[in-house]
């Protein structure tokens, strides 16, 4: 697994020395951990950074431009629509309160997106889905509920994948078709019906649907 340099910017001491140990245990480099967003950008132009974990309560025009070309993933109170990403290509984001599981598949997420190919990925971790779903991300994709093994088909399995790497985000039509079909001309009504599929499949699994945006599976 490849190490990632990692910059912390959050207001919250606990919530900050936390998001450190876990990133810190899975192998990557924080390069600093910090509440002031002036000395965030003095570390942004100083060293290269791979990813970004910032809180928006310190968040400001400056830093935000600093970080246009960085992954990053924003720490929020508030729950977010669907708007804070298409404001920074590069961004997700978590809520507060969250979990360890949290911290861990956004950034899987962000790996994933930045490179696509699975070797960079944190592909032997497994993901809780919530509601007693876990999703293992090795070359076998395995879904489990109490317990039990859940077979699904390609497509169902291929749609779970990617909302499992985008976790608690919420990803547009428009973004699962790119992701899920790829080059395939597919319209709104498919991305429903396999939707409606998954569900039927994972009958408890929290798939929210976004009205007019899209999806999001929420493991809260």
């Amino acid at each position: 697994m490849k190490k990632y340099t990692i910059l912390i910017v959050e207001n919250d001491f606990l919530n900050a020395q936390w998001i450190e140990k876990i990133l810190t245990d899975l192998g990557h480099h924080v390069i600093a951990n910090l509440n002031n967003p002036k000395d965030a950008i003095g570390i942004l132009h100083k060293y290269t950074i791979d990813f970004a974990f910032i809180d928006t309560a310190l968040s400001s025009f400056h830093l935000n431009n600093a970080l246009k070309s960085i992954p990053t993933i924003y720490i929020t109170s508030i729950e977010q629509s669907h708007s804070i990403v298409d404001t920074h290509p590069l961004c997700s984001y978590i809520t507060k309160p969250f979990r360890e599981h949290s911290i861990k598949s956004t950034l899987i997420g962000a790996i994933n997106r930045l490179h696509p190919n699975p070797r960079h990925a944190l592909m032997h971790d497994t993901i809780d889905l919530g509601r007693g779903y876990y999703y293992s991300l090795n070359q076998y994709r395995l879904i489990t509920h109490d317990g039990i093994t859940i077979t699904l088909s390609k497509i169902l399995n291929k749609l779970l994948y990617t909302l499992s790497l985008n976790l608690n985000e919420t990803l547009t039509h428009k973004r699962l078709i790119e992701l899920v079909w790829r080059d395939k001309k597919v319209s709104g009504s498919t991305v429903r019906d396999t939707i409606k599929r998954l569900r039927k499949e994972l009958p408890t699994l929290n798939i929210q649907t976004i009205s007019g945006v899209g999806y999001r599976l929420k493991n809260q």
